[in-house]
């Protein structure tokens, strides 16, 4: 993949000299809506993920964000998966200098989001394994990794936000508390916390929610701060944040009014659990070792 990638990564740039120069006829050239929607056009993605055996076919988009964009693509069996690739161009990627980002090379940009994508996939793992309701992750390759889709025949499914669980008869105060039990699930047995959790980012599917979107997901430790995790201390800031967001909007729209400082008393002082299998542990965990062991029970 890596050959064919640097590939793309060149004719991207040749894509870009040609824009600056002023060339509206060149071949390289892209629609403006092509270039927001991923370094990729949909063709050129299905022929790499074609060519690497990873699936069959682009069935369409799920979602596009600054970050990454997801696609609902088709596996090699005929299963329907979620692929998540993160963006190699136009993106942050939590750079606090403008300047210090256009000075990378493609490679070095290909290398950061390659790390990302592998640091959320990973969390995604400890948050399946914990037994948090997360589309089971499936595979990971460099700068894209795939996971379960949420969805029919017709699409994927809506997020909470749009949805009204009234006109389906359903109790939103049933659904408020199974989004706080992963929640708590989240932080005391995988032992992360969200960064951005919200209506926005819990997909309703099969009559449950199922929680999205881990970029800002963040392990921590119960004692201190180490090179991959946050302490203790700063990762009750963001649940508290976490719980604030999801509280606000079953306020808003469903007047359901919880004390958001008795939740957050409730889960910050829950023990964590130590559940972690013991090849997931360590910081330099293969990853790619663990998801081939794993591959046979990835799917529900």
């Amino acid at each position: 993949m890596e050959r064919k990638i640097n590939e793309r990564l060149r004719n991207h740039s040749r894509r870009k000299k040609n824009r600056q120069r002023g060339d509206t006829n060149s071949d390289y050239l892209r629609s403006e809506e092509q270039e927001i929607l991923t370094d990729f056009t949909q063709q050129e993605l299905e022929e790499m993920l074609i060519e690497d055996g990873i699936a069959s076919k682009v069935k369409g988009i799920i979602g596009i964000g600054k970050e990454a964009s997801v696609y609902w693509i088709e596996d090699n069996k005929g299963n329907d998966l979620a692929l998540k690739m993160f963006r190699i161009h136009r993106t942050s990627h939590n750079f606090n200098s403008l300047h210090a980002r256009s000075k990378l090379s493609d490679t070095g940009k290909l290398s950061i989001a390659s790390g990302l994508c592998r640091r959320e996939f990973l969390n995604l793992t400890y948050m399946y394994e914990g037994g948090v309701r997360v589309p089971t992750p499936v595979a990971h390759h460099e700068f894209i990794y795939t996971m379960k889709f949420l969805g029919d025949k017709y699409g994927s499914a809506p997020l909470l936000g749009s949805v009204n669980l009234k006109r389906f008869y359903i109790d939103p105060i049933e659904v408020l508390d199974e989004i706080l039990d992963n929640l708590e699930i989240m932080f005391t047995k995988a032992m992360i916390v969200h960064g951005d959790f919200s209506e926005h980012n819990i997909v309703w599917f099969e009559e449950k929610p199922w929680i999205i979107d881990v970029y800002q997901s963040q392990r921590y430790h119960p004692e201190y701060q180490t090179t991959h995790r946050i302490a203790k201390i700063d990762a009750l800031k963001v649940l508290k944040k976490d719980i604030y967001e999801i509280l606000n909007h079953f306020e808003k729209k469903y007047r359901v009014s919880y004390d958001p400082d008795e939740v957050f008393d409730a889960i910050a002082k829950t023990e964590n659990q130590d559940w972690i299998p013991t090849d997931l542990l360590s910081e330099n965990i293969d990853l790619d070792a663990y998801i081939e062991e794993q591959k046979k029970v990835r799917f529900d």
